[in-house]
């Protein structure tokens, strides 16, 4: 009797596992502007077998009067995940993500200099950004994206 209950509980626990993954693992086909990054990711890139991450915030909306802004989170081995012009904000991007609700961004921490970073968690606005009004970033869904080279 004792493993038929294992058994089951085993089954109900891998059902609410595969659950989880399958409501967050929604693919989704974004376009827009890179208006942020995390530094700290962006600096720590190794040339190895380890996989390497730009943590960014993009602007999703298509317009300037429709901003809608999501987390990005590109992940790739060698060290570059996003082009540096796409980075920069200065060329649009255009990619398919998952949705990851575990990387939500509650309440992220904007900065407008790299001297003022506080380490990871904090984005840093790029260039192109840096003088437009982001009241609208607030809490941020995440998403990945799987870079291939």
């Amino acid at each position: 009797m004792k493993n038929a209950q294992k058994l089951i509980l085993a089954v109900i626990a891998a059902f609410l596992l595969i659950s989880t993954v399958m409501a967050s693992g929604k693919w989704r086909d974004f376009r827009g502007t890179i208006v942020a990054f995390d530094p700290s990711y962006h600096s720590l890139k190794q040339a190895s077998f380890v996989k390497n991450l730009e943590v960014t915030i993009a602007d999703v909306g298509g317009k300037p009067s429709n901003q809608i802004f999501i987390k990005l989170i590109f992940e790739g081995f060698g060290t570059e995940q996003v082009a540096d012009d796409v980075l920069s904000g200065r060329t649009a991007f255009r990619v398919r993500a998952v949705r990851d609700t575990s990387c939500d961004e509650a309440h992220p921490r904007l900065l407008t200099k790299a001297e003022s970073f506080e380490g990871s968690g904090a984005f840093l606005l790029n260039q192109t950004h840096q003088t437009q009004s982001l009241d609208a970033i607030s809490a941020l869904e995440c998403y990945r994206v799987q870079v291939k080279k």
